[in-house]
């Protein structure tokens, strides 16, 4: 039995239920992507494809058997589309293979180029080449950045910079730089060292500075004091004069403290003697003091000029082989004994 057996449908249908303010929309195929097959075959497919619009884009694709194609569009654009690279369809599938004989490009306007990292060596770019190669950029800068560089020269690196070349470690300065060779040479006209820190030198074996300018120096100016510990000889042979000052003002916090800060200048040697040799010997001081357990001068003539001089000892020998005399306004002798002979 019907469901809509007996019913009958209304002679007037309603004509207010549902205005439309607009007209209905229509849709044209002139308006959509137009498709122009010229090749079909064996899962190859070269055709046109324009897009809608009066100044709709224009482009022939090449697809080839797989998911690879090539497109070429009215506005002089090429694209070059591999498809995924998958192991188990070859291991050249996805890649673009390229050989020739030589290649010669123009590129007036910039270049980005893009590579990502994949393969078993998880590398982004492996470039051999067999023979020469050059970089040069004219007029420009030539920017390398990576988060480790690594140079590997078989036989010699050479760094030349025109106007100069600058390392610097760190982005502020305050990296480090290692060096590791057998021999260093260094050539310049001048040197400069601006040292902040500390300067520190491990383990030479030897240490030498030869300068053949008769106008050469070596200038040592610090501010703080100046430490040699040798364990070893120490020699210096000077064919001008030799001059030391010595202020001997306390310095706060300096090296020398304890007892050893009340003398200005003190030599002390431990073992063994301390010689003097020189053609004339002046000394001037405040006041002399000299202790010795035994002191003995040899002279062929020595003169003492004082205002008052005194000789305080448990015993005196005065020894001439000739004539000794003494002479003075007044020559008193005095003790519990005089023996005259």
């Amino acid at each position: 039995m019907s469901a809509s057996k007996g019913v009958k449908s209304s002679k007037n249908l309603p004509t207010g239920v549902a205005k439309p303010k607009t007209a209905p929309e229509t849709q044209s195929l002139a308006d959509g992507l137009k498709f122009s097959t010229l090749i079909k075959a064996d899962g190859s497919h070269i055709y046109t494809r324009t897009l809608p619009g009066e100044n709709g884009k224009k482009t022939l694709r090449i697809d080839g058997p797989g998911d690879s194609a090539i497109a070429l569009d009215n506005q002089g654009t090429i694209r070059l589309i591999t498809g995924v690279h998958d192991p188990n369809r070859g291991a050249a599938s996805g890649k673009l293979c390229i050989k020739t004989n030589g290649q010669q490009q123009l590129h007036t306007e910039p270049s980005v180029i893009q590579y990502n990292a994949g393969g078993e060596n998880k590398e982004a770019l492996n470039v051999l080449c067999y023979g020469d190669v050059t970089h040069e950029s004219r007029g420009g800068e030539y920017t390398i950045r990576a988060t480790k560089i690594t140079f590997i020269a078989d036989e010699e690196l050479t760094l030349q910079g025109h106007a100069g070349v600058k390392i610097q470690a760190g982005q502020s300065g305050k990296g480090t730089i290692d060096m590791v060779c057998g021999t260093l040479t260094q050539r310049t006209v001048n040197y400069k060292e601006v040292i902040s820190g500390q300067k520190k030198t491990v383990g030479v074996s030897e240490e030498s500075v030869v300068q053949f300018d008769p106008r050469a120096s070596v200038n040592i100016v610090s501010a703080g004091s100046i430490n040699h510990k040798i364990i070893g000889d120490m020699q210096q042979q000077v064919g001008g004069a030799y001059h030391m000052d010595v202020l001997g003002k306390k310095i706060p916090g300096g090296l020398l403290t304890g007892s050893g800060v009340l003398n200005a200048y003190q030599l002390r040697t431990v073992v063994g003697n301390a010689e003097i040799k020189t053609g004339n010997l002046d000394l001037t001081a405040l006041r002399t003091n000299v202790k010795t357990a035994d002191l003995s001068l040899d002279s062929a003539k020595t003169s003492f000029k004082t205002a008052d001089f005194d000789v305080d000892a448990a015993k005196v020998d005065i020894l001439g082989a000739a004539d000794v005399s003494i002479t003075g306004a007044n020559v008193r002798l005095t003790g519990a004994l005089i023996y005259l002979n």
